[in-house]
C-alpha cells in the first residue's frame, strides 16, 4: 500500500474511534429540578380542637319541681334545671327590682341612711288593706319618718308588701307610674322574658325567668347598700323588728338575696354565696322558682340549700392548658416544622364540663414564630406565653 492510502486509512480510523468515544459519553441535560428549591413556609396552626371542654362533668342536686338556673358572673352557667327563658311568676322577688328602681333614682351609698320618707294616710292604708290580703307587712303610723335605708330594709329583710307600695309612691306618685319605671329599668337590662305588674309580687302577672333573674341579680349586687341590706340577718326600725325570711344568710358563703312565695309563683328564692378559688373571691348566683310541696317556702330554701352546696364544691381551680402540651405548630422556611406549648401549665376558676376556647393573635405571616396562645373562658381572656418544644 503506497504512503497516501496508509496516511487516508489512519485518518479514517482516527476519526471514527473519536466518534465511538463521544458517543459513549451521555449527555446531562440542564434541569429545573437540579437547581435549589425554597422550602414553603406555613402559617401557625392549632394542634388541638378551638373548642375544649375541662374534663368530667358537674354534679348539682336539683329540685324535684319547678326550674333552677346557677351562673358564676364570668366565667358561665353551671348548669340549670328546665327552661331559663320561659316566663312565670316570680312572688316576692318582684322587690328586687323595686329596690333596683328605688336605688337607680335615688342612689345610697355604703352605710348611708339616704332622705327622710314621712308615712301617710295612703301608707297606713295600704298596710291594713295587705294585711288583711294575708301579705307579709311591717307596722307603719301615720307621721312616722323612716330613711331610705330603712325602708329598704323593710322591703327586702321580712319582705313587707307595704314598704314596695310606699316606696312607689315616694318615688313616682302612684304605683301605676312606678311599675312603668321597672318595666323600662327590665327593658333596659335586656330582661326579655320579664313584665312587672305591681311592685310587690302579689300579682301572678309579674313574671320572669331564671335567665333573666340571674341577670337582674348580678346587676344589683353591684350597689352597695343593696349588697349590705340584703345580707341582714336582723335590724330594728321605728316600730319594727325586722327578722330575715331568708334562712340560708350567713352559712355556706350565702350573703342574699331574696325569697317569694305565692300560690301561682311557688316557693321562690334568688340567691348569692361566695367562694374564694385562688385567693380571689367569687359569687354564685342561683335561683329555685316553682317549689312545690306541703310548704312551698321550705322547699324553696331546701333546694336553694342544696344547690349552693354543690356549686361551691364544683366552683374551683381548674387546669385549661398543661405545660409540655403540644399545641401549635409552625411550617418555616427551612422545611422543618417546629412545634410549641405553653411556659407554664393555665389554670382558672372553673368547674367540670366548663368549656372555653383556644386561638392564635390574628394577622401571624406563614413561618412567623407565634409568641403567646389566647384563651377565652366566659367573658375572661387568658393570653399564655408559648415556647418551642423541639
Amino acid at each position: 500500500m503506497n504512503t497516501r492510502l496508509r496516511t487516508i486509512k489512519k485518518r479514517y480510523v482516527a476519526m471514527a474511534t473519536a466518534a465511538v468515544a463521544v458517543a459513549a459519553v451521555p449527555v446531562v441535560p440542564t434541569l429545573a429540578s437540579a437547581q435549589p428549591v425554597a422550602a414553603t413556609a406555613t402559617a401557625p396552626k392549632l394542634l388541638v380542637p378551638a373548642g375544649q371542654k375541662v374534663a368530667g362533668s358537674t354534679d348539682i342536686s336539683w329540685p324535684s319541681s319547678g326550674r333552677a338556673r346557677i351562673e358564676v358572673p364570668g366565667i358561665g352557667t353551671i348548669g340549670q334545671k328546665g327552661s331559663s327563658t320561659e316566663s312565670v311568676p316570680i312572688a316576692s322577688i318582684t322587690k328586687v327590682m323595686t329596690a333596683y328602681t328605688i336605688l337607680k333614682d335615688h342612689p345610697l351609698k355604703s352605710g348611708a341612711k339616704g332622705p327622710s320618707i314621712t308615712i301617710t294616710k295612703a301608707d297606713v292604708n295600704s298596710y291594713n288593706r295587705l294585711k288583711g290580703e294575708g301579705a307579709a307587712v311591717v307596722k307603719v303610723k301615720e307621721g312616722t319618718k323612716l330613711t331610705q335605708r330603712q325602708a329598704l330594709q323593710g322591703l327586702l329583710i321580712p319582705s313587707g308588701a307595704n314598704m314596695a307600695e310606699t316606696l312607689a309612691r315616694w318615688d313616682a306618685g302612684s304605683t301605676s307610674k312606678f311599675v312603668n319605671r321597672m318595666n323600662a329599668n327590665a327593658k333596659a337590662l335586656g330582661l326579655d322574658s320579664t313584665s312587672f305588674a305591681d311592685p310587690t309580687g302579689l300579682s301572678s302577672d309579674s313574671r320572669s325567668s331564671t335567665e333573666d333573674l340571674l341577670d337582674l341579680a348580678t346587676a344589683v349586687m353591684k350597689k352597695a347598700s343593696f349588697r349590705e341590706i340584703v345580707k341582714t340577718k336582723s335590724v330594728k326600725i321605728p316600730q319594727n323588728t325586722l327578722k330575715s325570711t331568708n334562712k340560708l344568710l350567713g352559712a355556706n358563703g350565702v350573703v342574699g338575696i331574696k325569697t317569694g312565695t305565692t300560690y301561682a309563683a311557688g316557693g321562690c328564692l334568688l340567691f348569692a354565696a361566695t367562694d374564694t378559688v385562688a385567693g380571689k373571691t367569687r359569687t354564685i348566683y342561683g335561683v329555685m322558682l316553682g317549689a312545690r310541696g306541703s310548704a312551698y317556702s321550705t322547699n324553696a330554701q331546701k333546694f336553694s340549700k342544696a344547690m349552693v352546696i354543690d356549686a361551691r364544691s364544683e366552683l374551683r381551680q381548674v387546669t385549661l392548658v398543661k405545660k409540655g402540651k403540644a399545641v401549635v405548630s409552625v411550617t418555616k422556611s427551612d422545611g422543618k416544622t417546629y412545634k410549641y406549648g405553653v411556659k407554664k401549665t393555665v389554670t382558672a376558676a372553673g368547674w367540670s364540663g366548663l368549656s372555653y376556647k383556644l386561638s392564635l393573635p390574628s394577622g401571624l405571616a406563614a413561618g412567623q414564630t407565634p409568641k403567646q396562645l389566647v384563651i377565652k373562658s366566659g367573658s375572661a381572656t387568658i393570653k399564655a406565653a408559648l415556647v418551642p418544644l423541639n
